[in-house]
Parts: structure tokens; C-alpha cells; sequence
């Protein structure tokens, strides 16, 4: 008997894979999502207070990495009563019909030192585009702490809708996205 479960023991170990998979939990913080550009002459900026992330990340195993974070569009504001008015209409997130936002890796590659590249599929008002996302990761023990900034172009997901909406004297036509996350290994 003992034969029998040491060798079921020795095969489990033997097909679990090489590298686990370390999971970890994102620290609430609702600058960790932010974004810039302008509207008109005057500088235009916001954040996307809260989301949700599951992250699976081990710089050994970066065929086993997956991030997705989903952005509840509601939160996304620039903390101007008349600008945060809009953001919710129909031209612009519609969040009545679209109310989270998803960025879900598709890649992640190792460029050198800190320094990584993520591939990934940004959905934003049901329209799905690939973009990438240059970042540097330092982890210190348990802690991990991600810097990155990507360009998005509004109108690839019809935000600002319309042809009187879709000046860069109404707003940047590309927006600047940072993401500065903590994260804890669980």
C-alpha cells in the first residue's frame, strides 16, 4: 500500500509544472490608473479609481503570466464637476451600456534588467484593440511595484463619438495612460 501512494505522490509531482504560478493581490490606490492629454488649450487629467485585478506573474515562467484588469468606468473621473458630467454620456464611455473597461495580457516579454513589455487586449466601450504596454517591475520580498505608460488613440474606441467630438481642440485625440501599481505575492 505504501508503494502504491508513494508512486501516485511521485507522479503528481512529476506532472505539476516546473514553475507554480505566483499570484498576486493589487493594493487599492486610486492613482494607479491614470491619464493625461489635453482639452483645447488646458491640460486634461484623470483616473480610474477602481478596479479589479488578477495577476499571475513569476519573471521565470513568463509563458505562464496573465494579467486582466477590469476598470469600472463609472470611477474614471478628472475630479471637474463639468468634465466628470460627460465622461458617463453616451459619446463618450457610455457606461450605461459599457461599465467596465478590460486589459487583458495577451504576452508578456522579458526586454532587459526591470524592464518588460506587455502585449494585451484593451477593451474599452465594447471595442477591442491590441496595444502594448512598456513597464519596469522591482519586487522586493512579498512586495511587487509596477511603473508603466502606454499612448491611446480615443478613437479607436469611440470615445469623444461624433464629429464635433473627435477635434483635439475638444480633447487629445492621444491620450498618455500610467499605471503605477503595488501588488503583494499571495
Amino acid at each position: 500500500m505504501k508503494q502504491i501512494i508513494g508512486a501516485a505522490l511521485a507522479a503528481l509531482l512529476i506532472a505539476a509544472p516546473a514553475h507554480a504560478a505566483t499570484k498576486w493581490q493589487a493594493e487599492p490606490d486610486p492613482q494607479t490608473i491614470t491619464w493625461t492629454g489635453t482639452a483645447g488649450s488646458s491640460p486634461l487629467a484623470g483616473a480610474c479609481a477602481v478596479f479589479d485585478a488578477d495577476i499571475t506573474f513569476d519573471a521565470d515562467a513568463l509563458d505562464h503570466a496573465a494579467i486582466k484588469v477590469t476598470i469600472d468606468m463609472a470611477k474614471c473621473q478628472t475630479g471637474e464637476a463639468r468634465k466628470d458630467e460627460y465622461l458617463p454620456q453616451e459619446l463618450w464611455f457610455n457606461i450605461a451600456k459599457y461599465p467596465s473597461a478590460t486589459f487583458e495580457s495577451k504576452k508578456i516579454t522579458h526586454l532587459e534588467g526591470d524592464k518588460y513589455l506587455a502585449t494585451a487586449a484593451l477593451t474599452i466601450k465594447g471595442i477591442t484593440a491590441d496595444i502594448e504596454l512598456p513597464f519596469t517591475l522591482t519586487i522586493e520580498g512579498d512586495k511587487a511595484h509596477v511603473v508603466g505608460e502606454t499612448s491611446l488613440s480615443r478613437m479607436v474606441y469611440r470615445v469623444g463619438d461624433g464629429p464635433e467630438l473627435m477635434a483635439n481642440q475638444v480633447a487629445s485625440i492621444d491620450i498618455a495612460v500610467k499605471i503605477n501599481l503595488r501588488a503583494t505575492r499571495q
